[in-house]
């Protein structure tokens, strides 16, 4: 049986991306003005071929790790809970 995927569709304007939330809400495509910004394959399942080739995962709400799970943003003190055991607040 050839597995499917769920391609989910999000765009206004100008700007769409499509993720795949079977696989860790892996970006398959992402265009501006109907010019694709990555390389995506036509079909989703190649994305099951070689997990480290295609894709792009958003790191959110924030990418890699925030020491002591303190930061500063737009001069606002943040807070973030400390989810890994190095003492960081890893992303979401």
């Amino acid at each position: 049986m050839t597995p499917t995927l769920e391609v989910a569709r999000i765009g206004d304007g100008p700007i769409e991306v499509e993720v795949l939330p079977d696989v860790g809400a892996r970006i398959h495509r992402l265009r501006v003005d109907g010019q694709d910004l990555l390389r995506t394959p036509a079909d989703p399942r190649r994305h099951l071929d070689d997990p480290y080739f295609w894709g792009s995962y958003p790191m959110a709400p924030w990418c890699n790790r925030v020491a002591a799970g303190r930061t500063t943003v737009a001069g606002r003190e943040l807070d973030l809970p400390v989810t890994f055991p190095d003492g960081t607040a890893i992303h979401g």
